[in-house]
Formats: structure tokens, sequence, C-alpha cells
């Protein structure tokens, strides 16, 4: 962790504020390309770019190497179809509350 008085020259990102001891999350990004974690961008070039979908892929890093294990569903197929997107939320919240699906 920062000192609080280093905290106020970084720019404001949660990448620079994750720990094992985070809460589950939940990341879904829709992006244009494939997202491949040994070539994505340096974190200057990308953290100010809110509609960038690798703040989820740094995120993720982030929170894999600090010990804790996000869901993840990044990709070009996010945001297109509704059924699979809440399907893929519904599956998190059950896992997350240890609800089990219904029979059909």
């Amino acid at each position: 962790r920062h000192r609080r008085g280093n905290l106020a020259r970084l720019p404001a990102s949660p990448l620079r504020l994750v720990s094992a001891d985070d809460p589950p999350a939940l990341l879904m990004a829709a992006a244009g390309e494939v997202m491949d974690a040994n070539r994505h961008p340096a974190v200057p070039e990308v953290i100010n770019d809110p509609h960038s979908g690798w703040h989820s892929v740094l995120l993720a890093e982030a929170l894999n190497k600090a010990g804790a294990k996000p869901a993840c569903r990044i990709g070009p197929e996010v945001g297109k179809t509704p059924e699979k997107d809440t399907s893929a939320i519904l599956a998190f919240l059950r896992r997350q509350f240890l609800i089990k699906e219904a029979p059909p």
C-alpha cells in the first residue's frame, strides 16, 4: 500500500489499491480486439482513458497478482448479447451467494 501522502500524486485508479482481501469482482468490458495480457500497453498509456477495455484486463491482472480471483467477461461479444451478459452476471451472483440453480 502507498502512504497517504503519496496517493494524491498517483493517477486515480483502482489498479493502485487492490489487495488480497478485496471483495469478489466481476469484470465485464467490451473490446474491439482480442485482449492479450502479454501485449497490453503500459499502464500510464491507458489509465486515463475511461473507455478503454484495458482497464478490466489490467485490473484482473492486479487482482490475480494480489491473490484475489476476479471473474472476467472481456471481449468483443460483451454488450452485444444481453442474454449472455445477464447469464454471466447471474452465474457470478449465484457463486457469491451459493445459490443453486433450480432444475428446469
